[in-house]
């Protein structure tokens, strides 16, 4: 589902797009190739010289269908994203840099000099400074239907996928926040998105009217 509320700025000819929690939107770029911008994400670019200088900085996490023509690149604070064509997801955040190619072919470059060329139907990540690779089969990213999937993602990162769609806060202090998830949460109920990613995991949570979750084991 896509939301109508976008922050847009446009001054020095830097152009940027940013979301709030729970909300993700498409953002049709100068040489019309397209960024779907997820929650709480950021993405600024120069529209001068947009045909010759396709340069784009990201916050958080975005997909990319990229039309054919000079290099394509994604900068983020985690690692840089380098295509000609193609469709892929670029995922940066305080802990994780995360690349997925749905078509064509990309190179991810991380801030750790890791560096991977990825077809596609295969994916890319550095956490706590060691690279991880996987294969999917997914057409497109889950979470333009209302969904994040996770495969063996550091619980970390889970938790911080629920607190951009659901403006979410949490109280981690008596849990294992590196232990990996493999699985979906919906966007369209709180409760439920909780219950799925924490039940397999043996955690409970209680929900605040303050928007705050409290996790602890079952046995605590």
């Amino acid at each position: 589902m896509l939301f109508l509320t976008v922050f847009y700025f446009n001054s020095n000819n830097d152009t940027t797009f940013s979301t709030k929690y729970g909300e993700q939107i498409t953002i049709k770029l100068p040489d019309n190739s397209i960024a779907y911008l997820s929650a709480d994400s950021s993405l600024e670019f120069t529209e001068k010289n947009w045909n010759k200088n396709r340069n784009l900085s990201l916050t958080g996490k975005a997909y990319f269908e990229v039309e054919k023509g000079k290099t394509f690149t994604v900068h983020t604070k985690k690692g840089d994203v380098v295509v000609l064509g193609t469709k892929f997801t670029v995922n940066s955040s305080k802990n994780i840099f995360e690349v997925q190619c749905f078509e064509g072919k990309v190179k991810a470059i991380s801030k750790n000099k890791n560096e991977v060329v990825l077809s596609k139907g295969k994916a890319f990540r550095v956490y706590q400074n060691k690279s991880e690779n996987w294969s999917f089969i997914k057409k497109n990213p889950s979470w333009l239907n209302g969904e994040s999937s996770f495969n063996n993602a550091p619980l970390s990162e889970v938790i911080l996928r629920l607190k951009k769609q659901y403006n979410l806060k949490f109280d981690i202090n008596k849990i294992d926040i590196n232990k990996r998830f493999t699985g979906t949460f919906t966007h369209d109920n709180v409760n439920i998105a909780l219950k799925t990613v924490f039940a397999p995991m043996n955690i409970s949570f209680k929900l605040a009217e303050t928007n705050l979750v409290i996790l602890t084991y079952n046995n605590e």
